[in-house]
């Protein structure tokens, strides 16, 4: 995960960065709803803001913390 986080960061277009993160989700946890709050929903982000995803799946995988 923090690979993919590089690359997002890395990155300049947050449409990309939303869509680079999306497929992440869908493929990796087969994510059904993914809802983006804090200042990333809010459009009041800085360049480094974190993104805040509630992820819902049915998957029952066990999440490593060292990703939070």
């Amino acid at each position: 995960m923090f690979i993919i986080l590089k690359v997002v960061n890395d990155m300049s277009n947050n449409e990309e960065k939303l869509a680079i993160i999306i497929d992440y989700f869908k493929s990796k946890y087969k994510a059904e709803v993914l809802i983006i709050v804090g200042s990333r929903a809010v459009g009041d982000y800085k360049p480094r803001s974190d993104w805040d995803i509630y992820l819902f799946t049915d998957v029952d995988e066990h999440l490593d913390e060292s990703c939070y």
